[in-house]
């Protein structure tokens, strides 16, 4: 998780999947991914697919160039 958060960019949309039953986060980890800009953490399904097409409603990308 680390890592990925290293290489996240501000603009990139960050959604951590815990569902509690598997265990819950270490407050360590929530912190680090509250300290990210477009981040957040879902533990219920039906929550997740409306955060993941919110983000992709709301968030843009640079258009890809092939060269």
């Amino acid at each position: 998780m680390d890592e990925i958060i290293r290489h996240k960019q501000d603009a990139t949309a960050l959604i951590v999947y815990a569902p509690q039953e598997d265990g819950k986060v270490p407050s360590e980890m929530l912190c680090k991914i509250n300290n990210e800009r477009n981040s957040l953490i879902v533990n219920f399904r039906g929550r997740l697919l409306n955060d993941i097409l919110v983000f992709m409603m709301t968030t843009q990308y640079p258009k890809r160039r092939d060269t």
